[in-house]
């Protein structure tokens, strides 16, 4: 019986060991194909993000809409890891007493990026998806049950 709680002992200190070295090795990544400046024309006004990597841990970005009547929304966005997660932040002036507002990453693979903040009026979800190396779409929405905003972005410059 002794033998088998050492057994079950050795057993346990193994799997914790490979448990906190897999946690150690899942780093969040950058996604470096955003990269670049990306614009679009539509129905909806004109739409540009731009997006540079600072280092391995933060992106600049910035978003430009321009509705048909000329007004404009300029947002500044960033793209950062901390502890280990990915973020998403977005700050326009004039709305949330100018306050940035945090989106976490949810699913990240290869070409297709999810950033949530379920506590945000609108919008709850930002999605980006790379469908070429200078083609991406982006999907906004309030929730699961709301409506889906869809834009594509066309890259410009690297």
């Amino acid at each position: 019986m002794n033998r088998y709680i050492r057994l079950l002992k050795i057993l346990l200190l193994i799997g914790i060991i490979f448990s906190i070295s897999a946690c150690e090795q899942k780093q969040a990544k950058l996604p470096e194909w955003l990269e670049g400046q990306w614009e679009t024309g539509d129905t909806l006004g004109f739409i540009a993000e731009s997006w540079e990597i600072i280092n391995d841990q933060y992106m600049a970005g910035e978003g430009l809409f321009v509705a048909e009547d000329g007004s404009n929304i300029i947002e500044v966005l960033n793209i950062f890891v901390k502890d280990g997660v990915l973020f998403y932040a977005a700050m326009v002036p004039n709305q949330n007493s100018g306050e940035e507002i945090l989106f976490i990453e949810t699913f990240y693979q290869n070409d297709s990026l999810v950033f949530e903040n379920p506590a945000h009026d609108y919008p709850k979800k930002i999605t980006y998806c790379k469908k070429q190396a200078d083609l991406i779409e982006v999907y906004i929405s309030g929730g699961d049950d709301e409506e889906i905003n869809m834009f594509s972005l066309k890259k410009i410059h690297e």
